[in-house]
């Protein structure tokens, strides 16, 4: 299964697209959390990222990581938010070279927003934070 990627130009269209999987009182939480940046672009990843064939999810990610790279300009900052259902071990993997990729590329201007609704997907969440020392990481558990 290959997750939703969906990038988004306000934070009306965020808040629009968060309020689709969030009660209320956890969107208003989030929104709280979020990081206050100038020129903001939204990145949000969801869903199940389930590849079987690791050609396939290399390519998927690959893309996406030179999409963003293209879409959002040098004096923007880029808010990467992920809620992922599910992904299976190879996903896991590169889904952590990809956080990597974005730092290398946006350094400070790379700010991350991971949810979860599993305890096993926020504690990954706490040791991508870890590797990446990155202090623009949120790890928020929704609701």
């Amino acid at each position: 299964m290959v997750p939703f990627a969906g990038l988004f130009a306000t934070d009306q269209e965020i808040k629009v697209e968060l309020s689709r999987f969030c009660e209320t009182d956890c969107l208003l939480e989030i929104l709280e959390e979020m990081p206050k940046v100038s020129n903001p672009r939204f990145v949000l990843i969801k869903g199940a990222s389930r590849f079987e064939d690791a050609k396939y999810l290399k390519t998927f990610y690959n893309s996406l990581i030179e999409l963003i790279e293209s879409w959002v300009g040098l004096d923007e900052n880029l808010i990467f938010i992920t809620f992922f259902e599910y992904f299976n071990s190879g996903s896991a993997k590169a889904i952590g070279e990809m956080l990597s990729l974005l730092d290398d590329f946006f350094e400070d201007r790379l700010h991350i927003v991971w949810l979860s609704d599993d305890e096993n997907f926020w504690a990954t969440g706490k040791d991508y934070k870890d590797i990446l020392e990155k202090e623009s990481f949120v790890v928020k558990e929704i609701y």
